[in-house]
């Protein structure tokens, strides 16, 4: 676990391809967390955490171009990437910690 959050020190763009129903992955949440930019198929709860532009780039599918464009936009415009990152941060801190989750499920499930 600290070698991931060490590799995601070190980058600013995550890439998750991923051609499977994923829930939420919580890559995206610690990627969020330390500030990525995101490109990501989407799978799963993906949607819920990027639901625009703002918070990252969900491609159709994962194929190499669909990655390659994607990857090569946020490459070449490093405020945009900065942008995300930092939108995403905000949204995981705000949204997605433990203790927001906790009280929507208590509220999913009608226990008061």
């Amino acid at each position: 676990h600290q070698e991931v959050f060490q590799l995601l020190a070190i980058t600013d763009i995550l890439v998750l391809p991923s051609a499977f129903p994923e829930g939420l992955p919580t890559i995206l949440l610690e990627a969020g967390l330390m500030g990525n930019a995101i490109v990501a198929t989407p799978m799963g709860g993906t949607e819920e955490l990027i639901p625009d532009l703002r918070y990252g780039l969900i491609i159709p599918n994962n194929e190499v171009s669909s990655i390659r464009n994607a990857l090569q936009r946020l490459i070449d415009d490093p405020e945009m990437r900065r942008k995300m990152g930092e939108n995403l941060k905000n949204r995981v801190r705000e949204e997605f910690s433990w203790e927001k989750t906790f009280f929507r499920m208590f509220e999913f499930f009608g226990i008061s």
